[in-house]
């Protein structure tokens, strides 16, 4: 028997319920939504986003219609999926955290395991504070964990499969996508600690932070236009961030999202079409397209085919329970959520100041990067000019004692 999200979901292929399943039902159009989430759900769990699907399938479970208790048994079925496809399932909180932040940041990830009576663990660990790796350090977020603790077993038994590791520590150098980059086993001096993170970073190389945030509150507005079934926004939203060019999980997750829309839209004009020779039943199918996935290509077919039938009295019954049961207009507008990213010119309602730009912090961060690169003569003036201009700054601080290390 095959898993419950190992489905013909997992392909292009959509089904989406048919009239008879409907005819009965009080609500067939918010019936139909609630199968259309459910399966937006799957989609993602195919494509192994599984934060996202649980997100959508707890939204169902959660709305108290006839759909919930459906939702809620998929829930359960996708926590089993989820621990049999998710590599990281079985890992510690510490390191599911990190992850979650590595990806957010879009920066590597530097996993220790070590023991406190190990003598090459103290060594290494003492090398980290050296002032020489303090700009790479910066671009990984570390993990420190136990190699005897029982709940960092299966972690390390994955990370360590297959590599020649015998003497502490065991160092992993690890992807925002949770693959293995690069690994050390044994004490490491300063040298073999930048050597391993230079060549994890050339992968990886650092991105605007401002760039990133903005990437990543786009995704969020996508996801919660998804939740709410506006899937004609959230497809906008999705194609802005996959024109990202950082190499980011958030622009492989947006990626996702406007493709599960394409093919759920197209699903349902193919359904709306097959049955013309049912107006109502084709008017459902037309009007949940128009609606929800408005600002697309078959919502406007979906449009067009609506009005071979305005006539039609039976579509006239179904255009009336939508606009009834969602107190809107069977025709969503395809208005960008309140929530811009990006707010409009004319903003009438007073906005916050915003934090002044710390000019010396930006100089330190950038010296920081230039070391990282091995351009000490690039980065030196850019401290110098810090501890003259600044003097009084916390850059000022660590700009000395960058300086004091580069001596």
């Amino acid at each position: 028997m095959r898993p419950a999200f190992r489905t013909a979901l997992v392909c292009t292929s959509w089904t989406v319920l048919g009239w008879a399943a409907f005819a009965a039902e009080p609500a067939p159009l918010r019936k139909l939504e609630d199968q259309l989430a459910i399966q937006r759900a799957e989609a993602f769990a195919g494509r192994k986003l599984f934060d996202r699907a649980e997100a959508i399938l707890r939204a169902v479970a959660e709305s108290k219609t006839e759909a919930s208790a459906e939702a809620q048994k998929k829930l359960d079925a996708l926590a089993q999926e989820r621990k049999k496809s998710d590599p990281s399932a079985d890992a510690p909180p510490a390191y599911r955290e990190a992850l979650a932040e590595a990806r957010r940041g879009c920066r590597p990830l530097m996993v220790f395991f070590g023991r406190d009576t190990c003598g090459n663990c103290q060594f290494t660990k003492a090398s980290f504070d050296k002032v020489a790796l303090a700009p790479l350090l910066d671009r990984f977020r570390r993990v420190m964990l136990e190699c005897d603790a029982p709940e960092n077993a299966a972690l390390l038994r994955r990370l360590r499969a297959g590599q020649d590791m015998k003497v502490l520590p065991f160092i992993f150098y690890v992807s925002p996508r949770d693959d293995l980059v690069d690994f050390s086993s044994g004490g490491q001096d300063v040298a073999g600690l930048k050597s391993k993170m230079l060549g994890v970073l050339k992968r990886y190389p650092p991105v605007n932070p401002q760039q990133l945030g903005k990437l990543n509150r786009t995704l969020k507005l996508a996801n919660e236009e998804m939740l709410k079934g506006n899937c004609g926004v959230a497809d906008r939203l999705y194609h802005e961030v996959a024109a990202s060019p950082f190499d980011a999980p958030a622009v492989d997750e947006a990626k996702a999202g406007f493709q599960i829309i394409a093919e759920q839209a197209g699903s349902l004009l193919k359904e709306g079409q097959a049955a013309a020779d049912k107006p109502a039943e084709a008017a459902l199918y037309l009007v949940v397209l128009a609606r929800r996935f408005a600002g697309t290509k078959a919502a406007a077919a979906a449009r067009t085919e609506l009005e071979k039938y305005k006539n039609d009295p039976e579509v006239k019954a179904v255009l009336q329970a939508d606009a009834s049961a969602e107190k809107t207009p069977a025709v969503a507008s395809t208005d960008p959520p309140k929530e811009s990213v990006d707010p409009p010119a004319k903003e009438t309602k007073a906005q916050p100041p915003k934090a002044k730009a710390d000019p010396a912090r930006s100089l330190l961060d950038l010296a920081k990067n230039l070391l990282a690169n091995g351009r000490q003569d690039r980065a030196k003036p850019l401290l110098e000019r810090i501890l003259k201009e600044y003097p009084d700054s916390a850059a000022a601080t660590a700009a000395g004692d960058l300086l004091r290390n580069l001596d």
